[in-house]
């Protein structure tokens, strides 16, 4: 395998095979392991196949400080954590397998019963991928004592509430656990079926009616994701003050919109002047919530705005940009972007500010903006600035770089796709062709607003006539109709990462 490949492909692709993560961690395991981390911190998304090879492979190279880590990190979640020990089993249950679909064959057995055997043998040399690795007692203990056992009551709780308990199954299987290795003693019972003790908030919630249920928040203080489930709970403003005194702020800011009160926002205001109570919240989230709040017309929710533009300022201050500069974000002002010129221009000014570059804006015409914005304050002014018309032709603006032969050594466009209007005689990807000969082999990232299933004109044309260039061309979507800015803290991650 190619040592030199790039160490953030190694981790976002669930194509990466075992052997290939074994091959990195045992050669160049300091590079392998901090670009990880850096990964993880700005919140790159990984795939649970992808997160349970580095786990499953950390543990078979019984490096255990890292193994240890990797277990007490939130995005180890039961399906990661299961997925690690699926692989890590996979050639114990191979030989199993094949030895029944042997024994099977001798016997003739019924067609159904061999198409079940050889159905999960495949599940099983996908998960194997060739690999001599085991799951031994040594990494058993390890997760049970580091991660089983560290699991609080009010999360199994939940898990009881909320979902199925089809993975716990399996991983109690693989695991061989103990009632005692749960921090509730009947949950492995409840997991196979057996109804949860009487005194249990998972048997109170059963008796959940729609004249009882505030009477059990006050007694239970369930889970607020649970609750919001539930199609008769209804929070008056009574209880939307309890809810959130037991509910961590990040969730209470996830779901701003569900608690709207005054008394809330006035408590929450209180924890952002106090900034070191709040965990994390991302800054897509942050954005996302600003501009909520600047929508409605009450004091407390003024206050409470102001707060966290502060908190997002010095989250936005404390990235550092790591993409090749100088930078210069293209913003799409046509009139095909309307539904998503508010978020576009948020998208736009956060990449300005935190890149501390060019930004042009492309119409029929290009727009050069002379005073980018620097600050929070400065992408709430010029997101609402921000005004949808004219034609697309991205074209006009990349253009001045071409005839000024200026070197700008990433690019990052934002827009819907649409381009409909040349500059020159040329679009964007000739012109873009023309630069990379002529100035410099600059890198590009497509923010795109699509439809969904749609990947984009102008990616796709990238795709087709520079096949040989897409490892310098990346692309992150934004739903076109309803455009999620907690999805910005991907497109972040991908400039500091």
């Amino acid at each position: 395998m190619d040592r030199e490949m790039n160490f953030k492909a190694i981790f976002t692709s669930s194509n990466t095979r075992n052997d290939e993560h074994e091959a990195q961690q045992k050669f160049k395991k300091d590079e392998y392991f901090k670009t990880l981390y850096l990964l993880l911190d700005t919140g790159i998304e990984m795939t649970t196949t992808s997160l349970g090879k580095i786990l499953a492979c950390t543990l078979q190279l019984n490096d255990r400080v890292n193994a240890l880590k990797l277990l007490t990190y939130g995005v180890y979640k039961l399906p990661e954590v299961l997925k690690a020990c699926q692989i890590l089993d996979s050639r114990r249950r191979l030989k199993q397998l094949n030895a029944r679909l042997e024994r099977f064959e001798k016997q003739n057995a019924q067609k159904s019963k061999v198409g079940i055997i050889k159905s999960q043998i495949n599940v099983n040399q996908e998960l194997n991928e060739g690999v001599q690795w085991s799951l031994t007692k040594s990494k058993i203990n390890m997760i049970v004592t580091n991660w089983v056992k560290k699991i609080p009551a009010d999360k199994l709780e939940f898990y009881a509430l909320s979902y199925g308990m089809t993975y716990w199954k399996q991983l109690i299987d693989l695991l061989h656990t103990k009632p005692s290795d749960f921090s509730l003693d009947w949950f492995q019972d409840f997991v196979f079926g057996k109804p949860a003790p009487e005194s249990s908030i998972v048997y109170a919630m059963k008796s959940l009616t729609q004249t009882n249920y505030k009477e059990y928040i006050y007694k239970y203080a369930p889970d607020y994701s649970f609750l919001r489930t539930i199609p008769f709970i209804k929070l008056d403003d009574e209880m939307k003050i309890v809810v959130a005194s037991y509910t961590p702020v990040e969730r209470v800011i996830w779901y701003l919109e569900e608690f709207q009160c005054e008394n809330v926002f006035k408590s929450l205001t209180s924890c952002f002047r106090n900034p070191e109570t709040i965990k994390n919240i991302s800054y897509g989230v942050l954005m996302s919530k600003i501009f909520y709040l600047k929508g409605l017309n009450s004091y407390a929710a003024t206050e409470l705005c102001n707060e966290m533009i502060k908190y997002a300022q010095i989250k936005l201050e404390s990235y550092e940009v790591t993409l090749e500069q100088p930078i210069v974000v293209l913003g799409d002002g046509s009139g095909s972007m309307e539904v998503a010129i508010k978020t576009s221009g948020i998208i736009m000014s956060v990449l300005t500010a935190l890149c501390k570059c060019d930004l042009r804006i492309f119409r029929d015409n290009d727009e050069f903006i002379k005073t980018p914005p620097k600050t929070v304050n400065d992408v709430i002014l010029f997101s609402k600035a921000c005004k949808a018309c004219g034609s697309t032709s991205p074209a006009a603006s990349l253009f001045p770089y071409l005839l000024n032969k200026q070197v700008v050594k990433t690019f990052i466009i934002v827009t819907d796709e649409e381009e409909n209007t040349n500059c020159n005689g040329m679009d964007f990807i000739g012109i873009f062709k023309k630069y990379t000969k002529e100035v410099y082999a600059a890198n590009l990232i497509f923010v795109s607003f699509l439809e969904k299933g749609v990947k984009g004109q102008m990616y796709t044309k990238f795709q087709t006539q520079m096949p040989d260039y897409m490892e310098k061309v990346k692309q992150i979507i934004f739903g076109r109709r309803d455009p999620d800015l907690s999805k910005l803290d991907d497109l972040i991650a991908n400039i500091v990462a």
